[in-house]
Formats: C-alpha cells, structure tokens, sequence
C-alpha cells in the first residue's frame, strides 16, 4: 500500500513505474489511498502486507510508518537521510531504509523474502 499526502514531493510517479516492472516476475496487489479519510486509512492500513511509505523522505520514519508499526505493519521508505545524519545503532521497528536508487532492489528483496 502507498497512502501519499501530496504524490508529486513523495515519489509515487517512481513508485508506481517500479512497483509496475516487479510486478512483472513477483505478484504485487498494489494500492494506492490518496485522499481517504483517516479511518478509511487505517482500516486499509490495517490489512496490508507492507507500507511503501516515500521515495523522497528527508527523515528515516513519518507519522503513516508510526502508525503502521503500532499495527505490525512494516513500512519500506526511501531517502538520503543516511547520508545527513550520523550512523546509529538504533534502528526503527518494521522499518526497512533504502536510498532511491536501491529502492527496486531491496522491494524485491523484501518480497522474496
């Protein structure tokens, strides 16, 4: 599922084209909310695999990825972030960080697994 505020500065143009070429060797039941009143959201929140978040974040977890870890949901969300702050050992729950060039690789990675 990917539940963008604003589709143009979270990517979901990238999104959509890469979900689109690993659906074409994996199945994918992709769903896009944009628009949905909150608790329409979270009950679809509630019932999806895993949170494709943002291409394009600027911090490594958002109130939607909060939201999905309280619901064992995890959340796959791009940015440079790793990039502007210093590594740690914490790690969020459910969370899996990529860059956007390593985006196709690891959502193929995370469904495989």
């Amino acid at each position: 599922m990917h539940a963008p505020s604003d589709s143009r500065s979270k990517g979901t143009r990238e999104i959509r084209e890469i979900i689109k070429k690993v659906g074409e060797l994996h199945s994918i039941d992709y769903v896009e909310v944009i628009d949905y009143p909150h608790e329409q959201l979270m009950e679809l929140l509630s019932s999806c695999d895993l949170l494709i978040d943002q291409f394009y974040s600027d911090a490594p977890n958002s109130g939607l990825s909060l939201e999905a870890a309280s619901l064992s949901i995890p959340t796959l969300i791009c940015g440079y972030f790793e990039k502007q702050v210093p590594k740690s050992d914490f790690k969020y729950p459910q969370l899996f960080e990529c860059s956007p060039d390593t985006f196709h690789e690891v959502l193929v990675r995370i469904i495989e697994d």
